[in-house]
């Protein structure tokens, strides 16, 4: 039997606590190793860089380098990365979404969301296919964006 090779996840998320513990979650999720941990967007970048992750959690308010220009930055550098958008507030979600992340996930929305945003649409490296887009409850939106320009599933899912 062939094991396959587990995503390589980074993580950048303000608090220092949440960050630990989605380390430890997404750590023991199979199939998935944290290959980095940043509480700023510019180290989660340089982290980025050398890690090449192949899932990208970012929390969707970043202090100094905000989580949209993040973002976009991910997108640009790493346009294989899959790039989940973490936050509280719902309101975030199309911001974010427009910004270039693949998913907007609430961070209250539990284990199987969060597994979910992480495998993507093709349980795989994130797809620009429009057949790949999928809707679940985490509000889960996959396919091309640039920045300012929403994806187009999001077009339809969102007001």
């Amino acid at each position: 039997m062939i094991a396959s090779t587990p995503q390589r996840v980074l993580i950048i998320d303000r608090h220092p606590a949440v960050g630990r513990g989605l380390k430890a979650l997404v750590g023991n999720m199979p199939g998935l190793r944290v290959v980095g941990l940043a509480t700023r967007g510019e180290n989660g970048l340089a982290q980025a860089a050398e890690a090449t992750p192949d899932v990208a959690l970012v929390d969707a308010d970043l202090p100094g380098l905000c989580s949209e220009a993040v973002i976009r930055l991910l997108r640009s550098r790493l346009p294989l990365t899959r790039i989940v958008a973490l936050g509280i507030y719902p309101e975030r979600k199309w911001t974010l979404l427009t910004a270039g992340a693949h998913e907007f996930v609430l961070k209250d929305a539990g284990y199987d969301a969060l597994r979910s945003a992480i495998a993507g649409p093709a349980a795989g490296p994130a797809s620009d296919a429009p057949d790949a887009a999928t809707d679940t409850t985490s509000a889960a939106v996959a396919g091309p964006v640039g920045p300012g320009r929403p994806t187009r599933n999001a077009e339809r899912v969102l007001p």
